[in-house]
């Protein structure tokens, strides 16, 4: 069922997309507050941010605006080397309180719907997270489940070496030619990193995103504050996932380095 949105009482719920536009990119986010998604309107009402579909934790999906405008979720994002994520990207939010996993009933609902948007767009779409594109955001958080979206053959999976080392080799606050080595290769990936030479929050914000959708999570308890406490160190198995992932987007002409 599709329902919209008016966009006449707040500007920035909805705009034209810019000329030329060419829909790239899908951004996925959660809404944190929990709720549903009537709860979830009202909130994105009252900020006057706005996303393309919503889907409710029974896999319910709402749509607000049509793909061919632009809403208002990435703000002050980057990826690839392009600027403002909204003028190319399709938002997605999905209802969760940021404590508790994802319903199996929304992530089926979710693949569907990006197999849809492949499908009419004849083209494989890039599904990133508002923390991977957006400097300030971690969404959509520790518990979103991206290798469903990988068995789906959405995104990309990578497999660690058996017995590769995990232990921490850059720490934040560490500075050097390691550092600056990896945070290049965090920007050839696509993140937004400035090339300091230093481990400093900005590059282990990125790092603990990259890590929430790479790594493998061990089992833990949402209530032992996890979201602030997952890794933010970088290991000889981040190495190896970056470089295998950089490596995979040059032979498909999917990664443009902005060194």
């Amino acid at each position: 069922m599709t329902n919209y949105i008016s966009a006449q009482n707040n500007n920035k719920l909805a705009a034209e997309r810019p000329e030329g536009f060419d829909i790239s990119t899908v951004v996925l986010t959660y809404t944190v507050t929990g709720g549903d998604i009537h709860e979830a309107v009202t909130t994105m009402f009252d900020y006057g941010t706005s996303t393309h579909y919503t889907i409710d934790q029974n896999g319910y999906q709402v749509q607000h605006h049509s793909e061919s405008q632009k809403a208002f979720y990435a703000g002050a994002s980057h990826f690839h080397g392009k600027y403002g994520v909204n003028d190319y990207g399709i938002g997605i939010m999905l209802v969760n309180d940021a404590k508790s996993p994802f319903t199996d009933e929304q992530i089926v609902k979710l693949i569907d719907t990006i197999k849809d948007i492949e499908v009419r767009y004849e083209k494989s779409i890039e599904i990133v997270g508002l923390g991977e594109v957006n400097k300030k955001h971690i969404a959509p958080g520790v518990f979103f489940p991206w290798n469903k979206l990988a068995e789906a053959e959405i995104g990309k999976s990578i497999s660690l070496p058996e017995n590769i080392d995990t232990t921490c080799k850059i720490n934040l606050g560490d500075s050097g030619e390691h550092v600056t080595e990896f945070q290049q290769k965090l920007q050839s990936y696509g993140y937004q990193v400035d090339i300091t030479g230093t481990y400093d929050e900005t590059t282990a914000k990125f790092v603990k995103n990259f890590s929430n959708r790479y790594l493998p999570k061990s089992d833990f308890d949402p209530l032992d504050n996890f979201a602030e406490q997952h890794v933010v160190c970088v290991s000889d198995a981040t190495e190896y996932v970056i470089s295998q992932l950089i490596l995979s987007g040059e032979e498909n002409n999917l990664v443009t380095p902005d060194l």
